[in-house]
């Protein structure tokens, strides 16, 4: 602009565009599907901008900015038992929204036996018996008795069924004879019976 007496002013203004999602990424826990044992957990993650960044979490434990729109954000959150999905989301100042997930399991309890057939103290009249186990976990669960082992890669109620020769523990002098079943989660609890 000039004046009437021929002086002149220049103002100027510097405009960013910002077209981009900010790009979050996960890096701890590293993979979908974790099984921990504790109810508290690191959060990790990096995340890629132009422009300031406001990075969040759910549940909570990140609540950062990040100036200049990069950079790393980590935090500790709480978890509860069973499945947790674990969100971090970025805002740059464009109002752009990024994000990821991934899912946890905390799993604080040992695998449950809910029956075992046949029953504690049966009477059998061969050397080798059908046995039937009836396991809970939230987890991932392997169980395992004479030389058998069953794992199912899901939590849940499961069944394991198999013939147990009951001759390698049989004692003579009282009839009885032992089976050890063990349940093991993917937690790394164990539930011997």
């Amino acid at each position: 602009a000039t004046d009437d007496v021929g002086l002149s002013s220049s103002l100027s203004a510097t405009i960013t565009l910002d077209t981009l999602v900010p790009v979050v990424t996960i890096t701890e826990p590293p993979e979908d599907g974790l099984v921990v044992p504790t109810p508290l957990l690191p959060l990790r993650a990096t995340v890629t901008d132009a422009t300031a960044t406001r990075v969040t979490s759910s549940p909570e434990g990140i609540d950062a900015l990040l100036e200049f729109g990069s950079g790393e954000v980590f935090g500790d959150v709480a978890l509860v038992e069973g499945e947790n999905v674990l969100s971090i989301s970025a805002e740059d100042r464009a109002g752009h929204v990024g994000g990821d997930s991934v899912t946890v399991v905390l799993d604080t309890v040992a695998p449950e036996l809910t029956g075992i057939e046949p029953a504690d103290g049966a009477v059998v009249g061969l050397p080798s018996v059908s046995l039937r186990v009836h396991v809970y976990d939230e987890s991932a669960t392997e169980v395992t008795f004479g030389a058998h082992a069953f794992t199912w890669g899901v939590g849940g109620a499961h069944t394991a069924e198999a013939d147990v020769d009951l001759l390698p523990t049989w004692d003579e002098l009282t009839g009885d004879a032992f089976i050890d079943v063990v349940l093991t989660d993917a937690a790394g609890h164990v539930t011997t019976v």
